[in-house]
């Protein structure tokens, strides 16, 4: 499309797309589908752990509900090239991280925003019994650029767990207002 996207969150999932589709070319869609959810789960399980390095095992327990999803993810670690990724270390220590930390909370935030889906639910419960409180959660800084990244997006599904009840910091305060944008 020759559109702009209206939202950093549209301009992520655009740029992130657009990486992926040039990564993997010719593959067949259902393929590119499966490879944007391997990717959502691994940077979702990262950004829950509070992680920008990862290893093997925290790959396998992100898929561990996607087990036919690890495959895919061998093959490409095999190859050297894992879309968003870098790999630091292979062989039986392997870590990995993304190659900008915002494709992993973009990737994140783009689960979250599917708060329908049974996937951005069970996110949210994670992230509730992460924080605790809404205040608590919006006041991790670790979360902030993933819901900057999600303004106007993810709101819903955090509002439909979570009443606000403590106070907020400086950090609380600016992932509250990202939470509001789209109110």
């Amino acid at each position: 499309s020759n559109q702009m996207p209206s939202s950093l969150f549209k301009l992520y999932d655009m740029g992130l797309q657009n990486i992926l589709e040039s990564q993997l070319g010719e593959l067949e869609e259902d393929r590119k589908d499966q490879m944007w959810q391997l990717m959502q789960l691994v940077a979702l399980h990262n950004q829950q752990n509070q992680k920008r390095i990862f290893t093997q095992k925290d790959v396998e327990t992100a898929l561990a509900q996607k087990q036919e999803f690890l495959p895919i993810w061998t093959k490409f670690v095999e190859q050297g090239d894992v879309p968003f990724v870098k790999i630091l270390a292979d062989g039986e220590d392997a870590e990995y991280q993304f190659r900008h930390l915002s494709f992993q909370e973009a990737l994140a935030a783009q689960v979250l925003a599917e708060e329908t889906g049974p996937l951005g639910v069970k996110a949210a419960e994670q992230f509730k019994k992460i924080g605790g409180s809404l205040a608590n959660f919006l006041n991790m800084p670790f979360y902030r650029n993933m819901l900057r990244i999600g303004a106007g997006f993810v709101g819903d599904v955090f509002g439909k767990y979570w009443p606000l009840t403590s106070q907020l910091t400086d950090d609380g305060r600016a992932g509250l207002w990202n939470l509001l944008l789209g109110a």
